[in-house]
């Protein structure tokens, strides 16, 4: 019995003990701290057992007890499983600002906005022109929306009668993909049309937006109809002629209303708030800086529209044409998509031009024929990737620069070529002979010259790269961007007709005696210069005086000199070129549009960045609120650091690398991309690139930046080109 009644007493005194420690932790639980750390653990436990000393003795055995409840803070931080992102490390680049230059056409609001209306182009654009609908438009990249609908407006406040601070109600159109049509583009609710939005959808060419309110001068017979080949029956018409004032506009609809202007902290001049949204369903906002109906170039301020048709063609200024809208337009006049002709090309890396000029020099090759590359290792094994674009790509990014460096038909600075014969035997014979008559190895040099040249004009090696480079272009590969501006002049004007360029001569030594004539500063001074033997020989070869009859003359000395250096004396060789040239109309179309072509045969100072690159991309995440959503904005951001430290040189890779291994091209194709690069994601360790579908795959499984830097830098240091297919 006396057993019985102790353990009676202990149970009423241990559910006594736990009453009152319920009844403590519930009273002072809102009292007590956030408990973040281990510390603060200790202090609370602390705080608990010291209150409860008050009540009741049995309250005391909380500080003996282990497994006390505590408050909901510390169950919170006991039981918690969230991963805690690291901070995104930023660089002094982060926060650096482009302002990008865009040609912008305000076209007028159609009677069913929901249906394409045609690109304006020709007289329609002249009479947007004339009602003060086009212009210019300069863009920070760290704009909000308020202040990139702020600049539009201003822009066209005048077209529109817009009093001060008052904004424009509009919406952005973007180009309907395989047509030259513009559409509004659907998005979502929280959407904003910030800078680098609208960057991306005119990345191309230009910004094209729909005013929601008709101009104080409607342009005449505004109809935007197409021309006569790409008249439909769908055509939506746009709103008659007509005059109207400010009080004659009709009322805005409540999605029309225009929001309360305000004044931008950045800009200090009127701006808009953002409690309106724009109507719209859903949009992914990183665009293609490529498709098939704008421009490959994204910063620049000449920008112009797409191809026109035929019809139009004729009586619109060259100027308004782009180089891609030329381009397919070659492309669609040549190649039939759906053709079963094909161009079976089978390639090794390391030996491209061997194999290429193999295959492009048979009598049976058809440059028109779609191009179908298969590659193979130095075993001969195939690789085994369908060939749906990107083996295409770097088979022809492979091949040009074979072209330049390795054909031996060219000579100087990698980006800036003179045409020589054959001028890799040129520079190993010159390195061979020691004679000290000038006269003398220019004699034998120009034996050898001419053997070297024979040899492979007999191969057609001359007129075969000129023909690679159309057919790279017209097949949606890279111009090469080598030429130098006197062989690019010959090509696009004709041999002779512009003066060659001094800075195209890469030869110290004659470029030396070149400039002593042009800087000479009295006529003995100038025919002292010209005895010099190696001149005396090009005088005699040009049929000119060999000596000044007054100082006057000296210019012209020079301009002999030179043309018979850089185009004279290889002209039967650039006439070979240029045949080459004429393959799929695309020598008639440098010569109608020099301009543009000039931007992807010779130099283009234009470089990659961050910013270009990573609207090349469309990232593809999952919907909002799945599990797997914070884990893939993670590695997006990670993605963006990784290419602005590509961009700074704080990474082993370059932004070209970068694409290479995702597209197979080192730069966006004159002619675009086939389809929209698409950015997605893996549970591997490394990227992979789906090198037919132009999808790139960055992994998830890093929580770190420098681990999936690591990841990412390996995995392109040690693939060839692609990803894998």
């Amino acid at each position: 019995m006396a057993a019985d009644r102790e353990a009676l007493s202990r149970t009423i005194s241990e559910a006594v003990s736990r009453a009152v420690t319920d009844a403590l932790t519930a009273t002072l639980s809102p009292q007590l701290p956030r408990v973040d750390s281990p510390a603060a653990i200790s202090q609370a436990r602390q705080t608990l057992s010291s209150a409860g000393t008050s009540g009741t003795a049995s309250s005391s055995r909380i500080r003996e007890q282990d497994n006390v409840r505590l408050p909901s803070a510390f169950d919170r931080l006991q039981n918690s499983h969230t991963h805690v992102q690291p901070k995104k490390r930023r660089t002094q680049s982060c926060i650096k600002q482009k302002v990008v230059n865009k040609n912008i056409i305000c076209v007028l609001q159609t009677d069913d906005p929901s249906k394409a209306i045609p690109i304006p182009r020709g007289e329609s654009r002249a009479r947007l022109a004339e009602a003060g609908l086009t212009g210019k438009i300069a863009i920070n990249s760290i704009w909000q929306e308020a202040e990139v609908r702020c600049e539009i407006s201003n822009l066209f406040a005048s077209a529109f009668g817009l009093s001060d601070g008052e904004v424009l109600p509009f919406v952005y159109l973007s180009n309907v993909p395989g047509g030259r049509k513009l559409c509004i583009p659907k998005t979502s609710r929280s959407f904003k049309w910030n800078a680098s939005e609208v960057i991306s959808t005119a990345a191309q060419g230009s910004l094209y937006v729909m005013a929601e309110i008709p101009p104080l001068t409607c342009p005449a017979a505004e109809k935007q109809s197409l021309s006569d080949n790409e008249s439909d029956g769908d055509q939506p018409d746009l709103q008659p002629t007509r005059t109207l004032s400010m009080i004659q506009r009709p009322a805005a609809t409540p999605t029309e209303t225009r929001r309360p202007v305000v004044t931008s902290p950045i800009l200090g001049k009127p701006t808009i708030s953002s409690e309106t949204n724009s109507p719209s369903t859903s949009y992914n906002s990183y665009v293609s800086l490529v498709d098939e109906d704008e421009t490959t170039v994204m910063i620049s301020s000449d920008e112009e529209e797409p191809m026109q048709s035929q019809g139009q063609e004729q009586r619109t200024s060259p100027d308004l044409l782009t180089l891609q809208a030329i381009l397919m337009k070659l492309r669609n006049d040549n190649v039939d998509e759906h053709s079963h002709r094909r161009s079976l090309i089978n390639v090794r890396r390391k030996h491209v031009w061997e194999d290429a000029s193999r295959h492009l020099l048979r009598k049976k090759f058809d440059p028109k024929a779609i191009i179908s590359v298969k590659f193979a290792d130095d075993d001969g094994n195939s690789e085994g990737a369908i060939d749906a674009g990107g083996p295409r790509r770097e088979f022809l990014r492979l091949l040009i620069k074979a072209a330049n460096e390795h054909a031996g038909l060219f000579y100087g600075k990698l980006d800036q070529r003179v045409l020589f014969p054959n001028a890799t035997g040129m520079r190993n014979y010159e390195k061979d002979w020691t004679e000290k008559r000038t006269k003398k190895i220019l004699k034998i040099s120009n034996i050898m010259f001419s053997i070297y040249a024979i040899a492979a004009r007999a191969k057609g090696h001359y007129k075969l790269v000129g023909t690679i480079i159309c057919w790279s272009l017209v097949h949606g590969g890279p111009g090469g961007n080598f030429f130098s501006k006197t062989l690019f002049d010959a090509i696009a004007f004709g041999i002779g007709t512009k003066d060659a360029e001094i800075n195209d001569i890469h030869d110290n030594e004659v470029l030396e005696k070149i400039n002593k004539v042009k800087f000479a500063n009295t006529l003995d001074e100038l025919n002292r210069y010209l005895k010099e033997e190696y001149l005396q020989c090009i005088l005699q070869a040009q049929g000119h005086s060999l000596q000044a009859s007054c100082f006057d003359e000296k210019s012209k000395f020079v301009k002999a000199i030179l043309n018979y250096v850089l185009v004279d004396s290889t002209r039967y060789l650039l006439e070979e070129l240029i045949d080459g040239f004429k393959v799929m109309g695309v020598l008639d179309a440098i010569r109608q549009y020099p301009e543009q072509f000039l931007e992807v045969l010779c130099k283009n100072d234009t470089k990659l960045d961050a910013i270009m690159v990573d609207l090349i991309f469309e990232v593809h995440l999952a919907e909002d609120g799945t599990n797997i959503r914070p884990t893939q904005e993670r590695a997006v951001v990670f993605w963006r650091d990784f290419l602005q430290d590509c961009c700074d040189g704080e990474s082993a890779i370059t932004l070209a690398d970068v694409l290479i291994f995702a597209t197979g091209a080192s730069q966006p194709p004159p002619l675009g991309f086939n389809s929209t690069p698409a950015l997605e994601f893996t549970a591997g360790k490394f990227p992979t690139a789906n090198t037919c579908g132009v999808t790139l795959y960055i992994p998830l499984l890093y929580g770190e930046y420098e681990e999936f830097k690591d990841a990412m830098e390996f995995a392109i240091q040690n693939s060839p080109s692609f990803g894998h297919a």
